[in-house]
């Protein structure tokens, strides 16, 4: 799927759809989720590797990699989720090159390439973590049910906008994404907003390379 991503503080990220107030109020309308996401600090934009959704009372959490394939001119993204596992084992470190063995066997040879690398980076470093807190809100916008206006067409197609308010290293910042299978869908809500320099236009990876410095240990 395509996305386009950027991070601000909370302050510069509230001017962000001022010509867009009908698709502002319906964003904020949306119901929030809370949840802590750790993530394994590989040093590399392309590739996102995090347990989703860890919880102190449950014994268990989703091991995601998330692979950029494409990044075009104006900095959208392209990426896939080729693996996506539970572990019941309380989220540590030693889970995870069992998984990516694993699941490497499943996929086709680009991908495992990249698993490799990965498997090749833990296995020779100390591994570092990085914990966000997300509060995230999800406005879909092709919905038959909930009509958002705006001044862009929507196709029937999956495209959604995620605002997350996130905390890590005792710093907080604001991240809006736009998401579509088809990037010109995107593009064409990009067009109608302001855009400048107070925003960083980044995936999570490397957002977080640029920001994290503490080591959590799991």
């Amino acid at each position: 799927m395509w996305e386009w991503r950027f991070f601000c503080d909370l302050a510069s990220a509230s001017y962000f759809f001022t010509n867009q107030t009908d698709l502002e109020s319906a964003i904020n309308s949306e119901d929030h989720e809370i949840r802590f996401d750790r993530y394994v600090n590989l040093r590399t934009p392309e590739l996102g590797l995090k347990f989703r959704n860890i919880r102190n009372n449950v014994r268990k959490a989703l091991l995601e990699l998330k692979v950029l394939f494409q990044t075009n001119q104006w900095k959208a993204e392209f990426w896939e989720k080729p693996i996506r596992r539970y572990t019941f084992t309380h989220p540590g470190r030693e889970v995870i090159p069992t998984i990516l063995h694993e699941e490497s066997n499943k996929l086709y040879p680009e991908l495992s390439k990249k698993i490799n690398w990965i498997l090749d980076h833990i296995s020779s470093k100390e591994l570092e973590f990085t914990t966000i807190k997300k509060k995230r809100k999800i406005l879909h916008l092709y919905d038959p049910n909930k009509v958002v206006k705006s001044k862009f067409q929507i196709p029937k197609a999956s495209t959604r906008i995620e605002q997350t308010v996130v905390e890590f290293n005792q710093t907080t910042w604001k991240t809006i994404s736009i998401q579509s299978y088809n990037d010109q869908t995107i593009k064409g809500i990009l067009d109608n907003l302001a855009i400048d320099e107070r925003y960083i236009i980044s995936g999570y990876p490397g957002f977080l390379i640029g920001q994290s410095t503490t080591n959590n240990n799991l």
